[in-house]
């Protein structure tokens, strides 16, 4: 909720992430997301997942994560997709 409050709705960071991801929010509790938790052993709410074109993790989040956190975590997913 917090994130949903205070990082998703930042301006800049979503314009950043919509320039070079392509992102989705999904409950893992409801409809297919057990399954997709259970895929990439989610383990705890919220999880960031950063996968590759192949559902590869690049890398991953447990946790909340704050605005200069998130663009942490989104130039570590480029670093780690270029090697």
């Amino acid at each position: 909720k917090i994130m949903s409050e205070d990082v998703f709705t930042d301006k800049r960071l979503g314009q950043y992430y919509n320039e070079r991801f392509v992102s989705f929010k999904l409950n893992a509790e409801k409809a297919e997301g057990p399954s997709v938790a259970n895929q990439y052993s989610v383990l705890g709410y919220p999880t960031l997942l950063f996968l590759d074109s192949e559902g590869k993790v690049l890398t991953r989040k447990t946790g909340s994560a704050n605005i200069n956190e998130m663009y942490d975590l989104a130039d570590e997913a480029i670093q780690l997709n270029s090697d």
